[in-house]
């Protein structure tokens, strides 16, 4: 709801789709009672999100060349690495090769949309941590601070 209200400046396209894909699996787990755990798995992926809002936070008061957004970026780095890239899938997908005969039990949609739904929420992980780790590799190498000066020489 409020990506929704703050989508000038809080919101893209990305986040709308992770939300919506990480509440469908939730949604079907409640009415079939076969999806529960990944309305569980989706909860897991938000371990990431105290990082995640910090960063905006810290970007936006322009401590960008502090050690609390280094370590807030790494901090970030590794849920992203834990969670979203390791734990979860590492649980959907024997879920999907053992329990297959259980799936194909409810309908062909609510499986189909899970199954989406658990790529889709897969690919933008990969993506935002690939994004996250361009940061941090910056950070750490000094770019980070060479762009910042050189920003900081153009506005003056």
């Amino acid at each position: 709801m409020i990506v929704i209200l703050y989508h000038g400046t809080l919101g893209e396209l990305s986040r709308y789709i992770h939300h919506i894909t990480c509440i469908v699996p939730f949604g079907f787990g409640s009415c079939y009672g076969h999806f529960l755990y990944m309305g569980h798995l989706a909860q897991v992926l938000e371990f990431s999100t105290p990082f995640v809002n910090n960063h905006w936070f810290i970007s936006h008061l322009g401590y960008r060349s502090s050690w609390i957004y280094t370590l807030n970026l790494f901090g970030m780095w590794i849920t992203f690495l834990a969670f979203r890239i390791i734990f979860v899938p590492g649980k959907i997908l024997p879920h999907y090769y053992f329990d297959w005969d259980g799936i194909m039990e409810v309908s062909p949609i609510v499986w189909i949309s899970v199954l989406f739904a658990s790529v889709v929420v897969f690919v933008l992980s990969s993506m935002w941590f690939l994004m996250i780790s361009k940061a941090l590799s910056a950070n750490f190498s000094g770019k980070d601070q060479k762009r910042k000066k050189k920003e900081e020489k153009a506005t003056q």
